[in-house]
């Protein structure tokens, strides 16, 4: 993985900008990186095309970066565009009491 100067975006787009400004790769070869047309691409970067959680989590192990900022930003910028002005961290999700069980027996 590359080294990338800190990277301090406001959107999720912001962040696929500055993560393809630091790596020096045209917007073409960019966009191909992530499966997606170069005017995609700009779209996302303009904020005016919304990324999914699913598809900023694909976009991270794309890139081999981990997701949780990936998906934090594209779920904040949902809440933005619905005027939701709360701000969004994410933690992993604990394993349920039943989960845990079920682990236990299975090891045992």
């Amino acid at each position: 993985m590359e080294e990338y100067t800190e990277i301090d975006a406001q959107s999720f787009g912001d962040l696929l900008y500055q993560i393809r400004s630091q790596s020096g790769e045209s917007m073409s070869l960019f966009a191909s990186q992530l499966g997606i047309s170069r005017s995609h691409l700009n779209d996302i970067e303009k904020g005016t095309k919304p990324v999914s959680a699913k598809k900023a989590s694909e976009y991270a192990k794309l890139l081999a970066f981990e997701e949780e900022e990936f998906v934090r930003l594209a779920v904040q910028d949902m809440m933005n565009r619905n005027g939701l002005r709360y701000n969004i961290e994410l933690s992993p999700q604990k394993r349920s009491r039943f989960g845990r069980i079920f682990d236990t027996l299975l090891a045992g």
